[in-house]
């Protein structure tokens, strides 16, 4: 054997040069052999996916709703025989085996679509989403899975176009509502876009001149044009866009965008490119002539052993390879974690600056710190040093329904012995430490909680209470302790700027309370119907008059000044004087019956009385109008009282205001019982809807309706009133009460129905018998005597 291999490689010296076909077929076999061993190697093992303990309680037995565009080939689309596919479909069915997620698929969304159902809890995961900074702040982002160039298509005939500077007023075709529609308006806002409904009908019109160019990204550009055969389309010129596809997830779903991010770091270039070229198109391979390497085999199987004793030293090799390749990954996924939280934190920090209010620095804090440290439930406590409360200001999770309008002074509960010691708490319990989270849904278990004081150098500022379902790792108490400054900081400034703002708001309050009370002393001084004299007590002269005083004696305030009090008011002693009726007597000598005030008071160090004195001839006059009022209403009250027919009296809205006491004896209910109650509560049940409703129509259209109720007594006993109902009216017109006045007919109604019985019951003798004479006259009799008991003429003669 050893001979063998040396005739055919031959003899020379010891650094033989071999033939160069020779080292080509040792080349390709260690290459075939190296292949085989890794592709064998590869696939025999699985993906590595280091999930977190509570990424693994969180996935258990999950099943997550996906949002899909049904027509976006051949990112995602519903084929024929309605299974889901595409790129983004393959990548999102490969993460979820990769985690033991089960996928459901909710087909025909739009990304706008998706993103409302995403932000309502309906769906949880949008496969085939393009990251922007306005959509974080509604939905969270994992790493792009793919990248797209977005380029310039046009026919072939066109002109030479070499970037979207020479577009010029060309017709641009866009899809609309997709990020390079947003991206072109920004930045080219002269374009004279044109917004299609789907890439289908963009190509044919571009195809057919109904545009110029279009611009999408190259994967759906050029799958599209060779599903639709467009021979006569090329791509003209590339564009500085390009689109970034990535998973998107609730935002309560961090847990699961971790995951998902982490699938996709375990997914290696090579198998990236086969989900890619599966619907892009397939690299033509090459054809082997098995004529010509037949030798090249030959020669390899002679090298076969050698590369055999090498396998074992290529194995380890690729196992060490392997390990650090990890290691460069996870070092990198840190890196790429840690960047991701100073992003978020620098725009947590800008947003935190643009709050005006407390609640809504606590909305913006919880909601954008939640997703980065794992948190469900969240409340942020403000302090206010004035009152030693700690009050609530917003909350995450399910907080705003546990503390809203809750306070805690320092130290009382958690929160308040927190703020006390200026010290963390944390607590810790398997099976459920005192709150709930409110997640997408249903309510969610919490495990582990973090209450922690905001500082800023040694003043307490706030508390911020944080829970999470699992705990709290390491990285995650480090970005807490990071953001909590800039909190600090915030909070600081917006307490600052809104006591600037509250002290700002005062002095205009006090001013505007200023102004005001100086234009109401105007207006009062100017209207009020009260005259005021200044005296000199020791002449009893007058010294000053109000327009007022002056309009009522009759006379100028210029002459009225210098007069002696007496031959006007009467007032000779001074004093105090409150409430006293008196007469004035004006210029002309007419008595004027007034209250009168004398009130001492001190002027430039002098004495002085203010008398002021109001007319009160009109109230005199009523008073004798309602005294002679009185004497007709005495009558009326007395009629109403002692009436044989039930009264009652509402006002406009049905409620009782008075009833006599004949319907105190009819109905059993005393007059304390029903004031106040709507007269249903008599309602019998026996009179329909319609009933009642053209009652009312009658009566609110100002007219007196008649007519017979069955009403119930407050025993539960049925009787029947015949009923008046008027409305009454003010001197304005608009009905005040309504007056309902009855009599009891329960008596009248009973017979009433007796006698019908007994003519009914004749006339069917009558009918069915006429040799019964004897019974005729004993019917006719007892109907006659009925008649009478009624008050009624016989109806049947005497018979002889």
């Amino acid at each position: 054997m050893r001979g063998s291999i040396t005739r055919f490689l031959g003899t020379g010296p010891r650094r033989p040069s071999w033939p160069r076909w020779l080292l080509a077929a040792i080349w390709f076999s260690l290459a075939l052999v190296c292949g085989q061993l890794q592709a064998s190697d590869t696939s025999t093992q699985s993906p590595s996916i280091s999930l977190t303990k509570e990424e693994k309680a969180f996935l258990a037995g999950r099943k997550i709703r996906i949002g899909v565009d049904s027509a976006r080939p051949p990112f995602e689309f519903i084929d024929g025989k309605g299974a889901y596919s595409g790129i983004s479909a393959s990548f999102i069915q490969e993460c979820a085996k990769r985690i033991g997620l089960t996928v459901e698929v909710v087909p025909n969304l739009t990304v706008a679509q998706a993103m409302g159902k995403a932000m309502a809890g309906e769906i949880d995961v949008i496969p085939k989403i393009t990251p922007t900074q306005d959509r974080g702040k509604n939905i969270l982002f994992t790493a792009p899975y793919n990248s797209f160039p977005s380029v310039i298509v046009s026919r072939k005939d066109a002109k030479f176009i070499g970037g979207i500077e020479d577009l010029g007023d060309l017709k641009v075709g866009v899809m609309k509502g997709l990020v390079i529609e947003e991206l072109l308006k920004k930045d080219h806002p002269g374009l004279p876009l044109i917004a299609l409904p789907n890439v289908k009908e963009a190509l044919l019109e571009l195809s057919t001149g109904k545009i110029d160019v279009f611009i999408d990204n190259l994967g759906t550009v050029a799958y599209n044009i060779d599903q639709l055969g467009l021979t006569n389309l090329k791509v003209a010129a590339p564009t500085p866009y390009t689109t970034d596809l990535a998973f998107g997830v609730r935002k309560d779903m961090p847990l699961l965008c971790s995951a998902l991010d982490k699938a996709l770091a375990s997914m290696s270039n090579q198998e990236r490119a086969v989900i890619k070229s599966q619907w892009l198109g397939t690299p033509s391979q090459v054809k082997v002539d098995w004529g010509l390497l037949g030798p090249l085999i030959g020669a390899a199987g002679l090298v076969a052993l050698v590369i055999l004793a090498w396998n074992q030293r290529l194995r380890r090799v690729v196992r060490e390879r392997e390990r650090t390749q990890r290691e460069l990954e996870e070092h990198a996924q840190a890196l790429e974690v840690q960047s991701r939280i100073k992003s978020h934190l620098t725009r947590l920090s800008t947003d935190l600056q643009g709050c005006q209010t407390f609640e809504e620095l606590a909305k913006t804090f919880l909601g954008q710190i939640a997703p980065l440290a794992g948190i469900a439930f969240g409340s942020l406590h403000i302090l206010n040093e004035d009152e030693g409360l700690l009050r609530f200001a917003g909350g995450y999770g399910g907080a705003d329904h546990e503390h809203e309008g809750r306070s805690f002074f320092i130290g009382q509960g958690l929160i308040g012995q927190c703020a006390k010691n200026s010290a963390p708490i944390e607590l810790t319990d398997p099976d459920g430490i005192p709150f709930k989270a409110v997640s997408g849904r249903g309510g969610l278990v919490l495990r582990e909680l973090l209450i922690l004081p905001i500082r800023k150098m040694e003043r307490m500022l706030g508390v911020v209470a944080l829970a999470t379902p699992t705990s709290f790792s390491a990285e995650q108490r480090g970005l807490l302790t990071e953001v909590l400054p800039a909190l600090a900081l915030n909070l600081e400034i917006l307490a600052g700027s809104l006591e600037t703002r509250r002290l700002l708001d005062r002095s205009q309050v006090q001013a505007h309370i200023l102004a005001d009370a100086e234009q109401r002393s105007r207006i009062i001084l100017d209207s009020i119907s009260m005259g005021t004299l200044l005296i000199d007590p020791r002449r009893g002269t007058i010294l000053d008059a109000n327009p007022v005083a002056a309009r009522m004696i009759g006379m100028e305030r210029e002459a009225l000044i210098g007069q002696n009090c007496q031959v006007f008011t009467g007032h000779q002693a001074p004093g105090k004087i409150e409430n006293a009726e008196d007469v004035l007597v004006n210029a002309e000598g007419r008595e004027i019956p007034v209250i009168k005030n004398v009130i001492p008071v001190v002027l430039g160090g002098r004495d002085f009385l203010l008398e002021s004195f109001v007319d009160i001839s009109v109230q005199r006059a009523l008073e004798n109008q309602l005294r002679e009022s009185g004497e007709q209403l005495q009558i009326v009250s007395n009629a109403v009282i002692q009436s044989p027919a039930g009264v009652l009296i509402t006002d406009e809205r049905g409620a009782i205001e008075y009833v006599n006491p004949k319907f105190e004896r009819l109905t059993g209910y005393t007059c304390e019982e029903v004031v106040g109650q709507n007269p249903r509560l008599l309602k019998s049940g026996l009179h329909s809807r319609e009933f009642y409703e053209e009652l009312w129509t009658t009566l609110l259209g100002g007219r007196e309706w008649r007519g017979e109720f069955c009403n119930r007594k407050k025993n539960g006993e049925l009787y029947w009133e015949q009923a008046s109902i008027s409305p009454i009216r003010s001197e304005g017109g608009m009905i005040t009460h309504f007056v309902s006045v009855w009599e009891d007919i329960t008596e009248r109604k009973r017979l009433d129905e007796e006698l019908k019985k007994s003519m009914d019951e004749l006339e069917r003798f009558t009918r069915l018998t006429v040799d019964r004479e004897t019974r005729m006259v004993e019917l006719e009799g007892e109907v006659n005597a009925l008649l009478a008991e009624a008050g009624k003429a016989d109806r049947y003669p005497p018979r002889e």
